[in-house]
């Protein structure tokens, strides 16, 4: 995934909360947790832009504690 992806992405989540967006969302924000120290790590190994990951990962938390509980 590059930025331009993942941009369309945290758009379709936000614009129309299309369920997909949101999963992928979801998905991103687990790996970091379960798998990542730093947001700057996390960017640097999907060769990714430090603010558009913070913004991801902030909407995938956000909709992991809505649905999840």
């Amino acid at each position: 995934m590059n930025d331009k992806q993942l941009a369309a992405i945290c758009l379709g989540h936000t614009r129309d909360t299309n369920v997909n967006c949101s999963l992928v969302l979801e998905q991103m924000y687990l790996d970091f947790f379960n798998d990542y120290l730093t947001t700057a790590q996390y960017a640097e190994h999907g060769e990714l832009e430090l603010n558009m990951v913070e913004h991801a990962l902030d909407l995938g938390r956000e909709y992991n504690h809505k649905m999840r509980g």
